[in-house]
């Protein structure tokens, strides 16, 4: 009972709204099957531009979602218990970047140093009560290992100042039980007793604790105090302070003189080695 006169009256209006910006533009009847054509002429769509400015609609696109825990875990706990987190989680809880993302003064002092020594520096910084002055010479201990452990007396504070920060917390490659992962106390005693007496590292010879290891921490620490006086500056008192005291300490420390009083190179050992290298 529709006649074309309805269905443009009551269907058209209609198919508007449903067309999705399709405007109609006439009927046709077939054979008594009456169909409608519309056009898209001014039809808005959304589309992506390339980097061309041409409009795609619907491109494929590439989804690349990250790895929950890289390299970064929260072992508050258990192993079998373990929180994994990302790295940008992680770096909240260290307190290393604020709310908005951006980095806290702990944060840039991180990106001063490798792995976990910049933790170990900003947590001793932060406490007031904390000379300079002894952290100068504490900073021995942040690449020293275990092998000085039992000559520990007085220098463990900078450790214990870590541990009491970041509340033992592992990262692996960054934080064990709260310290870096290089850490260990007893450094700045043994170096100090070598600097008064020189002589006595001749006599770090028992079990595994050689002359070496006194050498290695000797240069690791130049090197801790080299790094903060060549970092950049910070607009902190405390951070310009060790940086001054590390330029004062470290002129005042002289290079190790293991290297002094070796015997003459012989002849051969003189000459410039030659090798040819054959190809079959």
């Amino acid at each position: 009972n529709w006649n074309l006169n309805r269905v443009e009256r009551e269907i058209v209006p209609l198919l508007t709204k449903v067309a999705e910006g399709g405007m109609f533009h006439r009927l046709v009847n077939r054979n008594g099957v009456i169909s409608v054509q519309l056009h898209y002429n001014e039809a808005e769509v959304y589309a992506c531009l390339d980097s061309k400015g041409n409009a795609l609609l619907h491109p494929p696109k590439r989804e690349n979602a990250p790895e929950l825990h890289q390299s970064f875990y929260d072992l508050m706990g258990t192993p079998e218990n373990q929180e994994r987190n990302t790295p940008a989680q992680a770096w909240m809880r260290l307190g290393l970047i604020d709310g908005d993302g951006g980095p806290t003064r702990r944060g840039q002092i991180f990106s001063f140093f490798n792995h976990g020594e910049g933790l170990a520096v900003a947590a001793a910084l932060e406490d007031l009560t904390y000379p300079v002055e002894d952290l100068v010479y504490d900073l021995a201990n942040l690449r020293a290992g275990h092998r000085f452990s039992e000559r520990e007396s007085y220098s463990g504070r900078l450790g214990h100042v870590c541990r009491m920060t970041y509340k033992g917390a592992n990262y692996p490659g960054y934080l064990r039980k709260g310290v870096p992962t290089d850490y260990g106390d007893g450094a700045t005693e043994t170096l100090a007793d070598e600097s008064k007496h020189p002589a006595a590292r001749l006599r770090f010879t028992q079990g595994d604790f050689l002359s070496g290891d006194v050498e290695r921490a000797h240069l690791e620490w130049r090197s801790v105090l080299n790094q903060i006086i060549h970092a950049p500056v910070l607009d902190w008192e405390r951070w310009l302070d060790l940086k001054q005291a590390s330029h004062r300490v470290l002129g005042n420390v002289a290079p190790s003189s293991l290297l002094i009083g070796l015997p003459k190179l012989s002849e051969s050992q003189k000459m410039r080695f030659s090798c040819r290298l054959r190809f079959a």
